[in-house]
């Protein structure tokens, strides 16, 4: 993408930020988007079909980023790794807390986070299936990601008073006492 083009998607992006602060997804339009980032509607459908695929690019991209931080530490047996992950992902939450709030909200969807779980279950139980030995492996993959991703979710919203360093000592703690195979 170049320059200009990502420089328009920042305007289009941050205005639809601003804007589902005190609006729910539903509740803005493209004409809203455009005039406050002085754009024609015409550049806001050149890269997006609506305001509903504008809210699912950023919800993919902040996923995206999380499974990316994911293939960086695994698959590997290397305990270093998990804390390099759980390091990267509540740092990654954490400079992007405002955004996951927004998202997180019943009028916006309020599924990004179960859009996460769902990437890093995929993720998860795509490794080699020798590291599944029975069907409680599958199960014990699928619990860990979800009490991961259920605690930040809590952390987001602000059920948690932690600080970020807290936190990821404290799922680390958690993910370290689970067995590796």
């Amino acid at each position: 993408m170049d320059r200009r083009a990502a420089r328009t998607r920042r305007a289009i992006r941050e205005t639809f930020l601003t804007l589902l602060q005190n609006k729910g997804v539903g509740q803005i339009t493209v004409a809203e988007i455009t005039r406050l980032s002085d754009l024609g509607r015409g550049t806001f459908y050149l890269h997006y079909k609506d305001v509903f695929d504008l809210y699912d690019s950023i919800e993919s991209e902040l996923c995206d980023d999380l499974v990316r931080l994911f293939d960086e530490a695994y698959p590997s047996s290397d305990p270093k790794n998990l804390i390099k992950f759980v390091d990267g992902m509540t740092r990654y939450v954490d400079e992007n807390r405002d955004i996951f709030m927004l998202l997180t909200r019943q009028e916006n969807k309020g599924q990004v986070f179960a859009s996460i779980k769902k990437a890093f279950n995929k993720k998860v139980l795509a490794q080699p299936p020798e590291l599944y030995s029975y069907v409680f492996d599958v199960v014990e993959a699928m619990f860990a990601v979800s009490g991961v991703v259920g605690v930040i979710e809590e952390w987001v919203v602000g059920e948690l008073p932690l600080s970020r360093r807290q936190l990821y000592r404290m799922v680390l703690r958690v993910l370290i006492r689970i067995p590796r195979r």
